[in-house]
């Protein structure tokens, strides 16, 4: 196994063996926001990588795995409520666990704050869903 003595951020070699060049480094990770968003460096400030508001630009990919969905026909058959989700949410992916359960096309209508499924489903199941934002990039 070797050691690393050098890495490099945003166009800088650090000589991490180098205490003082060590301490900078930290300091410019050490100070990264801590709202709960994901970030990036960017021309050397803190940027969102995903943001959590679907604002044009941002792709976050958002998942919700088992999600129980109800029996009806020609309802709705399942909600996922996140107040991240917003009227610019859209369903990339949904898998059910025993699609032999569900007897017609499956329709999906977002909101502030929930996104509804509508369709037949005979017997209770479940669901993994994947969604995203869209934009206009």
């Amino acid at each position: 196994m070797s050691n690393i003595s050098k890495v490099r951020v945003n166009g800088t070699v650090y000589d991490i063996k180098d205490t003082e060049a060590r301490t900078g480094l930290l300091a410019k990770i050490s100070d990264a926001p801590t709202d709960g968003e994901e970030y990036v460096r960017k021309n050397g400030e803190w940027a969102i990588s995903s943001g959590s508001s679907g604002e044009s630009g941002n792709a976050q990919v958002m998942y919700y795995y088992q999600q129980p969905v109800n029996t009806a026909t020609n309802a709705e058959i399942f909600r996922i409520t996140n107040s991240k989700i917003n009227t610019d949410t859209v369903v990339l992916e949904c898998t059910f666990e025993n699609p032999s359960y569900i007897t017609s096309d499956v329709t999906w209508t977002s909101y502030e704050g929930y996104i509804a499924f509508t369709g037949t489903c005979t017997t209770a199941t479940t669901a993994n869903v994947t969604m995203a934002y869209k934009t206009d990039l």
